[in-house]
């Protein structure tokens, strides 16, 4: 295990003052305040420097609505689009945010990799692999969301933000199919759901994750993320032919933890951390 993972793994393991948008308990102050007058320095990241509370800079954070669009070889074309960057520990969060930081909107991890797509380059789904290339399991445990879909040795698994704003806490997303009221509406990830797989395959399942699991097994693929979430209809109009009215579509947030990097965090992501 090198260094610097052993670092990360106890930062991760202390006992620390997680982000708040407002000031929490003795502390005056909120961590965005914190944040901006380290900025350049960095918030410390050890315990016991003060008798009194103060903001570490570890945060938690959500990501915004990312979509799974598949295991791709790490020899595609697209590769010739992007800025890689290397993450202290594999994580889609953690990537989804030094892209964002880029105007990227496409970006790709594989284990410690992670590519900003800075050209909005269209998915040639013929080169898609089958989920079994992208096996690495992610470093960051904080959340089971993506946690399998790191990458793999010869491979990437590409994602995709959308700006949408659903004002919600359920981090799963779901599509529905009526002839009055069609759109994507988040729920709890735990509903029973027909999923719709890549291959515009179904299936039943007990919740979003079982979903995706099922997707993977029965026919070597993910759920369906390759949507336009402010164009609900361009997919419904690929399934009304079954008589589906709700499906688990493959577009989730993740929650994450990270290390103050000395950036300042852009005023996007103050209510979602």
């Amino acid at each position: 295990m090198d260094h610097s993972y052993q670092l990360y793994l106890f930062i991760l393991s202390t006992t620390t003052l997680f982000t708040e948008i407002k000031p929490a308990g003795d502390v005056s102050h909120s961590w965005f305040d914190a944040q901006n007058q380290c900025l350049g320095q960095g918030l410390t990241i050890e315990k016991d420097k003060s008798d009194q509370p103060y903001w570490t800079g570890v945060y938690r954070r959500r990501t915004p609505w990312i979509n799974i669009l598949g295991c791709y070889p790490d020899s595609t074309d697209i590769l010739q689009y992007v800025v890689n960057k290397t993450m202290i520990i594999s994580s889609v969060g953690i990537c989804q945010e030094m892209c964002y930081r880029k105007n990227g909107y496409k970006f790709a991890v594989k284990m410690n990799n992670c590519l900003c797509i800075e050209t909005d380059v269209p998915v040639n789904s013929s080169n898609r692999l089958s989920p079994s290339d992208c096996n690495f399991t992610c470093g960051d445990n904080t959340d089971v969301i993506y946690s399998g879909d790191c990458g793999g040795n010869n491979a990437y698994n590409l994602y995709e933000i959308q700006e949408v704003n659903f004002t919600t806490v359920d981090t799963c997303l779901s599509l529905q199919c009526s002839s009055d009221d069609t759109r994507f509406i988040p729920k709890k990830c735990s509903e029973p759901l027909i999923n719709v797989c890549e291959k515009i395959n179904f299936g039943v399942a007990s919740s979003w994750n079982l979903s995706m699991e099922q997707c993977r097994i029965q026919h070597s693929s993910y759920l369906l993320g390759e949507v336009i979430l402010n164009n609900p209809r361009i997919l419904c109009n690929k399934i009304i032919q079954f008589h589906i009215s709700v499906v688990w579509v493959g577009v989730r947030r993740q929650k994450y933890k990270n290390i103050d990097q000395v950036l300042k965090i852009g005023s996007l992501y103050l209510k979602e951390i």
